[in-house]
């Protein structure tokens, strides 16, 4: 939830819950929360997006951050017998 408006202060006193129902309100699912979306809706990869606007507002090395993705998708799975 970094702001894209130069200058503009990022939401640190953000709850995590809110955090969470932004970027998982994906229009087609669910609706927008308090006016945000799944960045998958605008941004093919919204992780490396998120990544950069780190270095870019926070001035951080992209090696420093960390990234919990927590998705729906799924994996091939191998059945061993």
């Amino acid at each position: 939830n970094l702001p894209a408006v130069r200058g503009a202060r990022p939401d640190v006193e953000l709850k995590i819950s809110d955090a969470l129902l932004r970027s998982s309100a994906a229009p087609t699912i669910l609706p927008l929360y308090q006016n945000y979306g799944d960045g998958g809706i605008w941004a093919n990869n919204p992780t490396m997006l998120a990544v950069a606007k780190a270095k870019l507002h926070l001035g951080l090395d992209p090696s420093d951050v960390r990234v919990l993705s927590v998705g729906a998708g799924s994996w091939a799975r191998r059945v061993v017998e």
